[in-house]
Parts: C-alpha cells; sequence; structure tokens
C-alpha cells in the first residue's frame, strides 16, 4: 500500500482555509489509508530552499512513507487530493525505476503576466503561437482542464514526490532537491523549478494532474475560474483596442 507524509511550510500566517483543508484531508486519507504518520511542520524563515530541504530531511529520517506530499499554507484543496494524485502517480507511466512527480494544477501571478499556471517547459510557445528565442522554462496553454501534462518543472506548492527521488538527490545525508543557487542563462532560478530541472536531469517524468485543482490563497482565490475570467477581460481589451 503507498503510504504518503503531508508537509508545510509555517511562516507565521498559516490561512485558516488552509487549516480546514489540512482536516478535511487528514479525515479521508486517515480513513483511506494513506497517510503513514500525522502531518509535519516546519516553521521556516525567507529562504524556502533552505525550508524545503529541511522538510525532505525530515521526512527521510523520522518518517517511513513512501511519498511526501508538500503543500504551501497558502493553499487550498479537496479532501481527496491525496488519493487523486496517489492514483495519477500510480497509473502514469514512468521514465525509471521509480514513479512520476506529480503535482496538482496551481496558478501564480506577477503584475507584469497577470496570473499564470504554475507549469512549465523549456518549448514553451506564447499564447499566440509564437516562440521563445531561448529555452527557459515558461508557462504553457496548450493543454485542456484533466489533462495529464508532462512538464520540465511545476511549482513545489502541491508536489507527490517519492522517497525513492529525494534519496537520489542526498548529499553527505543532506537534501539538496531545492537549491536555488542553480543557474540557467545567467538567471537565478527559484527551488520549484531548480529542484524540476535537476529532477529532469536525473530521468525523473513530471506530471502536472490538470483535474486536481489547489486554489491559491492570495488577494482572492487563484484558481482555473479566476484565470478564464482574466483571459476573458484581455480578450475583450484586446477587441476594444482594435476597434478604436
Amino acid at each position: 500500500m503507498n503510504t504518503a507524509v503531508v508537509a508545510w511550510l509555517d511562516h507565521g500566517d498559516t490561512r485558516g482555509v488552509f487549516t480546514a483543508c489540512m482536516v478535511a484531508l487528514g479525515v479521508y486519507s486517515t480513513v483511506n489509508r494513506h497517510l503513514a504518520a500525522a502531518p509535519v511542520r516546519l516553521e521556516h524563515g525567507p529562504l524556502l530552499d533552505v525550508g524545503r530541504d529541511k522538510l525532505v530531511d525530515k521526512f527521510i529520517t523520522q518518517t517511513d512513507a513512501d511519498w511526501l506530499l508538500m503543500v504551501d499554507s497558502d493553499m487550498a484543496f479537496e479532501p481527496d487530493a491525496l488519493q487523486r494524485l496517489l492514483d495519477t502517480a500510480n497509473t502514469t507511466p514512468t521514465l525509471l525505476d521509480t514513479p512520476p512527480i506529480v503535482s496538482g494544477l496551481a496558478y501564480s501571478s506577477t503584475l507584469e503576466t497577470g496570473q499564470y499556471p504554475a507549469m512549465y517547459k523549456r518549448d514553451a510557445v506564447r499564447r499566440d503561437g509564437t516562440s521563445y528565442d531561448d529555452d527557459y522554462p515558461r508557462s504553457f496553454y496548450d493543454w485542456e482542464l484533466g489533462d495529464i501534462v508532462d512538464v520540465d518543472a511545476t511549482g513545489a506548492a502541491c508536489l507527490l514526490v517519492h522517497r525513492d527521488v529525494y534519496m537520489g538527490m542526498r548529499e553527505d545525508d543532506r537534501s539538496v532537491a531545492f537549491d536555488r543557487t542553480i543557474r540557467l542563462d545567467g538567471r537565478l532560478l527559484g527551488e520549484d523549478m531548480a529542484f524540476g530541472l535537476k529532477a529532469r536531469e536525473l530521468g525523473h517524468r513530471i506530471v502536472v494532474d490538470t483535474g486536481v485543482e489547489f486554489r491559491h490563497i492570495k488577494y482572492g482565490f487563484l484558481d482555473h475560474d479566476s484565470y478564464l475570467r482574466q483571459e476573458i477581460a484581455r480578450d475583450a481589451q484586446r477587441i476594444a483596442d482594435a476597434a478604436d
């Protein structure tokens, strides 16, 4: 039987919605015997890469679970999220002896780009279908809700990883999975993208199950519905601009 530990980083402002989701997930997963131990909480400072690696170390050294589901404390999700991600991991063909790395669908946003899916490919194209002039991993949009999508990297806000993947990334009995010092084309990568690129270089498959949504709690909920509303508004603005 696949067993998992759910873990999160606590930076002092854990949301009430997240707490309610964790309780519901814990009850559901305990009844269905997916959880191997109580959830792991780790207080951390501003360095996400250090905090995530400490969570991995606690998972490896203090539990015997097969899987670690890392969830950020500003996410909301359904009670069966863990089971559905495990189902995807166990039914998706793998490239190595270890199961694929699986993420749910999550969105992020910046003032410059607006809302975007936290899933990245080196050969991504723009929304209008044109190509970029380098292979820097970027968000992409040629998928449908419910698809299982191969990626080169994804966010770590809802990331399910097998123990053997992390064991292969340890050095001197210390996790080095999330390392922001990795640079690509002179750019400093986020710890989640750096992890994905390292895993891909080691031959691991990474997929995003877009049918398992994790809603990002920001100024509201960032989710697929809010992303569609954003795109409708952008299309309307483009039509209005063209008519002027």
